[in-house]
């Protein structure tokens, strides 16, 4: 068996090459862990979205895991268009999904922002609703905040736990 000589540092290493192909072996191993992790398939949300859907004042629900810096880092941004816009009717529609989200697999496990959108789906073309077209503007210490203990930053969220403590306040 020879040896190899790397240097480190400006100082040499003699290694072996069993050494060499264990630590390759190790780092392919590590690497091909990390790429099975982040393929993890994405929630099922086909079902929540119709439970929301459900909803007083809710016309319409669409639901989408997100990925914000890793794969493996899932959150849920819901889209909920609703009848009426006004504050007190968005925080009875929030009293009212957080059931239906605590019951939710995904929703109750990930990070989940819901934002509020006027009418049905339909009512923004092909392209549907954006950013700019939302019907609350999320804002640090808003209703949510102050009301319901809820975040509000791009959305209401709902942080683990906050669907089934807001569900158990509501019984």
């Amino acid at each position: 068996m020879s040896a190899s000589t790397i240097r480190f540092r400006g100082t040499p290493v003699s290694t072996s090459r069993t050494t060499v192909r264990a630590t390759v072996t190790a780092f392919l191993v590590a690497t091909a862990s990390v790429a099975l992790v982040a393929c993890a398939p994405d929630p099922d949300l086909s079902a929540v979205e119709s439970e929301l859907a459900a909803v007083e004042n809710v016309t319409a629900a669409t639901a989408s895991p997100q990925h914000s810096n890793f794969p493996w880092e899932t959150q849920v941004n819901i889209d909920l268009y609703v009848e009426q816009t006004g504050e007190e009717s968005l925080l009875h529609t929030v009293r009212e999904i957080a059931p239906v989200l605590a019951a939710d697999r995904a929703t109750s496990r990930f990070k989940t922002t819901i934002n509020f959108y006027e009418g049905e789906p339909a009512d923004y073309g092909e392209n549907g609703a954006t950013s700019f077209d939302v019907a609350y503007v999320p804002q640090s210490g808003g209703v949510f905040e102050q009301e319901l203990g809820l975040t509000e930053f791009a959305g209401i969220v709902f942080e683990s736990g906050d669907a089934q403590r807001l569900a158990e306040e509501s019984d």
